[in-house]
């Protein structure tokens, strides 16, 4: 009896270092997965920015274009008037034959050579910079029509009531075809932060919160839908409204 006793006394402390052994590897495993996941979440942040920086280069470009394109039609607009209110001027001198006996002037030939009256220059067609000045302030405003079909989520949590309801509708002014509001119990900045997903189209968000944060990913908790309203299934773009832009219909200007 004595000898097995012994041989299980000396067989106990291998067993100890095999399962410490166990543990420790176990242990690593955990700390590669994780140090894993978190190189792939900071490559996929990376690539949503870089996405993000490209899409904004491209729509500023097309806005360029379509700037320059309306600021030229006008101009040639004015250019062919222009010809045609001078051309009337060369055309007004009758044949000889058609002017009266006694030498004197046709009506025709004493009206050509009348000036025109004072302030008859305010009927010729806008300055240039008049007309650039509008082109450019239509293309402030100008929002593609792929964004305005992306659903957008607008959450309040600023705590100030009426505040993601004023700025659906505004939205829904500026042409956005579905705009839900919400509230949101979530921590809440004093800038607007803009949640987005890969693809999503930002550009005139960007031009109503000019201060905002874009950031990429969802929010998935503390959203409680407004009176009537109903969260949609898929939402393409998130707005956390910040206190800075906490406006209603009833204030004057940010809180």
């Amino acid at each position: 009896m004595s000898k097995k006793s012994d041989y299980k006394q000396e067989k106990n402390p291998l067993l100890v270092v095999l399962y410490i052994a166990a543990v420790l590897l176990l242990l690593g495993c955990i700390a590669f997965f994780v140090l894993s996941s978190k190189e792939r979440q900071k490559t996929y942040e990376e690539q949503i920015r870089q996405a993000a920086e490209n899409e904004t280069e491209y729509i500023m470009t097309e806005r360029i274009r379509e700037t320059e394109a309306e600021t030229e039609a006008p101009q040639e607009k004015t250019k062919s008037s222009g010809a045609d209110t001078a051309s009337p001027s060369k055309t007004t001198a009758r044949p000889e034959s058609e002017k009266k006996p006694d030498g004197s002037k046709t009506e025709s030939e004493e009206t050509s050579g009348q000036t025109l009256p004072e302030g008859s220059e305010s009927e010729t067609p806008e300055s240039d910079s008049e007309i650039e000045s509008e082109a450019e302030t239509a293309g402030n405003i100008n929002i593609s029509s792929a964004e305005k079909s992306q659903t957008v989520l607008v959450l309040n949590g600023t705590k100030k009531p009426g505040v993601a309801g004023n700025w659906k509708d505004r939205l829904e002014e500026l042409g956005y075809r579905k705009v839900v509001s919400a509230s949101y119990d979530g921590a809440v900045e004093d800038n607007t932060v803009i949640y987005t997903g890969t693809g999503a189209m930002i550009e005139g968000l960007r031009q109503e919160f000019q201060n905002c944060t874009l950031r990429p990913g969802k929010v998935y908790s503390g959203i409680e839908p407004g009176e009537g309203e109903t969260l949609p299934e898929k939402v393409d773009v998130y707005v956390v409204v910040g206190r800075n832009d906490a406006v209603t219909d009833n204030s004057e200007g940010n809180e």
